[in-house]
């Protein structure tokens, strides 16, 4: 059984990778909508 220490601080550590993920998600549209603005 978990503490609820534990579990708070593996919930932090979700949703900074989360963050993470999303913000990569973010540049990859961005370049997509960049290289789509060059190709016009």
């Amino acid at each position: 059984m978990n503490t609820l220490v534990e579990t708070s601080s593996n919930f932090v550590e979700m949703s900074v990778n989360f963050k993470d993920i999303f913000g990569a998600f973010k540049n990859i549209v961005e370049g997509f909508e960049g290289l789509a603005k060059l190709a016009k």
